[in-house]
């Protein structure tokens, strides 16, 4: 499971806002214990390559569920009246999700998808968008899981492929075969 924060950038410069959003727009961060807003621009700074902002930015970093109630509560989230937050999304995996390879797995699926905004209503679609050379990369980076979820959930047969065929389309049952494995991990951490 991952969750979904905003931050809100604001800056004098509206360029510096702007360019720092487009760096922090839809990145993942690992998990971490700490919360603490502070913390989180700190790693998303160093994570995106975005230089410290101190003096020419503050980042405000709140939950998407926090941030929604703060919205409905007092109608705007501007705090400084001089200018205006540029706004983006990231998310984190929670404590839950922290299991190493099941985050490495997401975070190379995010990667693969990063121009396409993730989410429970369309995965499975975006998933078709990946290429066979995705998913031999994915295969081969993670293939320990796949066989792990292979031998817990299906079987190679159950793809619809004979034997002869399996061995022909290698390259298109891979596709199919790490095709369904990302479903599962997907639905599991959206």
């Amino acid at each position: 499971m991952l969750k979904t924060y905003i931050a809100a950038v604001f800056a004098h410069d509206r360029v510096i806002a702007e360019h720092a959003v487009r760096k922090i727009n839809g990145c993942y961060l690992p998990a971490s214990d700490d919360a603490d807003s502070s913390v989180m621009v700190s790693a998303l700074c160093a994570q995106q390559g975005i230089p410290e902002l101190e003096n020419e930015a503050s980042i405000r970093i709140l939950e998407l569920d926090e941030f929604i109630r703060s919205e409905n509560a007092r109608g705007s989230f501007h705090e400084k009246a001089d200018t205006r937050p540029v706004f983006a999304y990231f998310m984190q995996f929670d404590s839950f999700s922290s299991e190493g390879r099941l985050s490495d797995a997401v975070s190379d699926l995010h990667y693969l998808l990063q121009e396409e905004y993730l989410c429970l209503a369309n995965y499975e679609q975006l998933l078709y968008s990946l290429s066979e050379t995705d998913a031999l990369w994915l295969y081969h980076r993670h293939a320990d899981l796949i066989i792990e979820w292979m031998d817990a959930k299906t079987s190679i047969f159950t793809l619809g492929y004979s034997a002869a065929e399996i061995l022909v389309k290698a390259d298109k049952v891979c596709w199919e075969l790490v095709n369904r494995w990302a479903a599962d991990v997907l639905r599991r951490y959206l």
